[in-house]
């Protein structure tokens, strides 16, 4: 049950019971001792009447004085009617309407009926209650939804925040608890993106700073290759020097990414062309390809897609096994790019696109460094779209999805 109908619910649970209570103590303690008290009084009439008929009044003069109506009464009294002796006069009381009486004269049976309805009031106040029930329920409905307003906001705030948007914060505005509560997010927010920020330029700077120290080394390699060292031990470490220089390459482009450096330059591109382009700029190490590409407009930059396919097709290639054919299909505002390898197990889909990830039967063989599918991912978010993986069987199928303008 959603907040707004729990403190629906128990508004209305309060309401319920004080129309209760108010309809138990107006009934016992109010309206009722005061139809009797009027009853009474209605019967000590009812006697007087008696009296004057028994003196010889003019009946229908009597009857218009008191604005009554008396007519006599042939016959006994009904046997279920009660009789009453009030002010020495015997009355019959019926068990329905109070409204009318019988009073026994020397000249026979009278009724007496008064156009008043005791019994009128005491059932329309249940009714009166329902309707105050009704009004109030609607008003505590309308003061639930008023009151759970700032926490649903609130919770909008954080999944806008835990979708990427850090800069996102709240209005400071209304009572006293409400503005701290969102002042409080605002600085929680500002700590977590400030952290974030520094963490992130820390990368970047790291990243940045290796590449000068790297490119010593190649240097110093090439001089020991002149002075006639051994070629083996000089091809690894030139091997070793190529997978960091990589991976310096990808946490700068990452951490640019991130920091938002580079701004998207979008333009009017074929996602068919950029991932021919990708193609013809990766080594897929002599792996047949393929191609099922139809036509798919987009506005994107073009730079950032060819980089994000370029490391699917990259991926792809390391668990394809040699002579099996990489696949590679677009489509309208999607472009998939699907493996033979041996796939992912189910469990560890969710974290292909995390940093330095390795699923447990892809570890041995994998020759990256973990950050390529989380470039693939950082790409499609700048682009508002999404990427996902599934298992093809046999292979891993990974698509992105772009917005379609």
């Amino acid at each position: 049950m959603s907040l707004t109908a729990r403190i629906a619910a128990a508004i209305l649970l309060l309401v319920a019971l004080t129309a209760t209570l108010s309809w138990l103590v107006a009934s016992r303690l109010v309206f009722r001792p005061l139809v009797d008290e009027v009853y009474t009084a209605y019967l000590h009439e009812v006697a007087f009447i008696g009296h004057r008929i028994e003196r010889g009044a003019d009946i229908p003069q009597l009857a218009e004085a008191l604005d009554l109506k008396v007519t006599p009464v042939r016959g006994p009294p009904p046997p279920h009617w009660r009789a009453e002796i009030v002010r020495g006069r015997r009355i019959f009381k019926p068990p329905g309407p109070r409204n009318v009486l019988l009073v026994e004269t020397r000249d026979g049976l009278f009724q007496v009926q008064r156009e008043l309805d005791l019994e009128r009031p005491g059932r329309r106040l249940p009714l009166a209650f329902l309707s105050v029930a009704v009004v109030v329920m609607l008003v505590a409905v309308w003061i639930a939804r008023r009151g759970v307003q700032p926490v649903r906001v609130a919770s909008d705030a954080m999944t806008r925040m835990a979708g990427g948007e850090l800069d996102h914060r709240l209005s400071v505005s209304g009572p006293p608890e409400i503005r701290n509560a969102a002042d409080a997010f605002n600085t929680m927010a500002d700590r977590i993106a400030g952290m974030l920020r520094s963490e992130k330029q820390l990368l970047a700077g790291i990243s940045h700073e290796l590449r000068t120290p790297l490119t010593r080394l190649r240097l110093e390699i090439e001089l020991l290759r002149d002075a006639g060292a051994d070629p083996a031990r000089l091809d690894r470490m030139e091997g070793d020097l190529e997978q960091l220089d990589d991976l310096v390459g990808e946490a700068l482009e990452l951490s640019r990414l991130q920091l938002g450096q580079r701004p998207l330059e979008r333009e009017d591109a074929d996602l068919a062309d950029l991932a021919r382009e990708a193609l013809e700029r990766t080594d897929l190490g002599g792996r047949p390809v393929t191609l099922a590409l139809a036509a798919a407009p987009a506005r994107v930059d073009r730079r950032l897609v060819r980089r994000a396919l370029r490391n699917l097709l990259a991926n792809a290639a390391k668990y394809t096994p040699p002579g099996t054919a990489i696949e590679v299909r677009s489509a309208p505002g999607t472009v998939e790019i699907r493996d033979h390898g041996p796939g992912v197990p189910d469990a560890d889909l969710a974290h292909l696109f995390e940093p330095f990830y390795r699923t447990a039967s892809g570890s041995n063989r994998a020759e990256g460094h973990g950050l390529g599918l989380m470039i693939v991912q950082q790409v499609m978010q700048l682009h508002g779209g999404r990427v996902a993986a599934a298992n093809a069987d046999p292979g891993l199928s990974v698509s992105l999805a772009f917005p379609v303008e």
